[in-house]
């Protein structure tokens, strides 16, 4: 105790010497030096107790329970004792000194840590912007446009990928993250094509964006998903005819074909001379059972476009809905000129055929229509009608035979009836 008394008058001695020489009045002087000397001697104090506990600690460990650690134990009992005796009245005396003290202290420690940590990262996202920013930005450019110089090449969409996924390295940019998504969706990766189609609308929502998404949750069957996008889009650019036309295809899909004629009206008043407008307005028709309406619609649509062959389709099963069939078989001829090799086409004029009693014609159609797509029942279950019709009934039995092993319970039941027919 008492070396903690000396040196906090060595320190009290040396406060004194500088309150006299920065020449402050004798009441501020004496207040500064009394604290002095008392969190000298509280500091020093505290040093002295702990130095000889760890001592003690120390030399138990060493030494286990002996006389040295007992004499050890007994001073530093003592010193807890006397120290106590002064500490305690002394800290009592002075609590209020100390506690604005320690607090002044405290909140001059926070200050600083505030100051260093706005004056670093002031500095740092400076420097960073005089350093970096504009580099990075130009770097990332740099790789845009290297890709767009090899984006529509089918066999670069890999290289594609990793050129933008470097430039995002340097600045998080919509471009990037576009090209990224497109690339994506032509290597079939769908998913992570939404990933990134989304980040770029985060960044800058464009109405195109929103559309692209649509046909990417198209992909996933998210059409909920989809109309909302094509929604927003129309909300973006709400004279972009396209974008009726895209919801109004899915509301098709979605059997909303009310729905759909009001979207494909709209996108004919935007351009009237728009093929796919007045197409989708007409088969939307169609599935609404309005032959007539879907006939005039659809024969407009094949005259601004001659190679519009689901336009042809359209309108000839329209036509053979309405038993005109002679105008029906010429144009499914003019959609199969254009598109050889669709079964649905096919199939299709086996039915006209095969209504206007050609049933060999109906049963080649049908013949053709399997080999494009041998696991459709249907196709097998028309071609085993056609060959009923033309009294071949086992031909017909084996169509039906197997149109039921492809899951048609319809054609189960004909080669069932059929079966019975022959016994009889």
């Amino acid at each position: 105790m008492l070396t903690s008394i000396i040196f906090a008058a060595v320190f009290y001695a040396i406060s004194w010497v500088i309150q006299k020489a920065a020449g402050r009045s004798s009441s501020k002087a004496d207040k500064v030096n009394n604290s002095v000397f008392v969190f000298s001697f509280i500091g020093l104090s505290l040093w002295d107790i702990s130095s000889s506990l760890f001592t003690y600690i120390d030399y138990f460990d060493e030494y286990g329970n002996s006389d040295l650690t007992e004499k050890l134990a007994t001073n530093f009992g003592q010193k807890l004792f006397f120290y106590g005796i002064v500490l305690v009245p002394l800290c009592w005396n002075k609590k209020s000194s100390i506690i604005e003290s320690t607090k002044n202290i405290f909140n001059r420690l926070i200050e600083n840590i505030e100051e260093s940590k706005s004056g670093s990262k002031s500095t740092i996202t400076n420097t960073k912007r005089i350093d970096d920013g504009d580099s990075d930005s130009e770097t990332a450019q740099e790789y845009i446009e290297r890709i767009e110089k090899i984006d529509e090449d089918e066999n670069k969409q890999e290289e594609v990928i990793n050129l933008a996924t470097i430039a995002l390295k340097f600045e998080k940019r919509s471009d990037a993250y576009m090209y990224r998504s497109t690339a994506k969706y032509s290597l079939g990766k769908y998913k992570g094509a939404i990933k990134d189609i989304t980040k770029a609308i985060d960044i800058d929502p464009h109405a195109e964006w929103y559309s692209f998404r649509a046909s990417l949750k198209e992909t996933q069957n998210d059409n909920e998903g989809a109309i909302s996008d094509y929604s927003k889009a129309i909300d973006l650019d709400p004279n972009n005819s396209e974008f009726y036309v895209e919801r109004g295809e899915l509301k098709i899909q979605m059997n909303d074909f009310s729905g759909a004629i009001t979207d494909f009206k709209k996108a004919i008043k935007l351009d009237p001379e728009d093929s796919a407008s007045i197409a989708g307005k007409g088969c939307a028709q169609f599935y609404l059972d309005d032959f007539e309406g879907a006939i005039k619609d659809l024969k407009k649509a094949t005259k601004l476009d001659p190679k519009y062959s689901s336009a042809f389709y359209f309108l000839a099963f329209s036509k053979y809905k309405s038993d005109k069939n002679k105008g029906a078989l010429q144009d499914i001829n003019k959609a199969i000129k254009i598109e050889p090799d669709r079964e649905d086409f096919i199939n299709l004029r086996g039915s006209i055929k095969m209504d206007i009693e050609d049933y060999e014609g109906a049963i080649e159609d049908f013949s053709k229509a399997i080999e494009l797509n041998p696991e459709n029942p249907e196709n097998y279950k028309d071609r085993g009608n056609a060959k009923d019709l033309n009294d071949d009934w086992k031909g017909a039995k084996l169509d039906f035979d197997k149109a039921g092993e492809l899951g048609d319970e319809e054609a189960k039941q004909w080669s069932k009836e059929l079966t019975e027919g022959y016994e009889k």
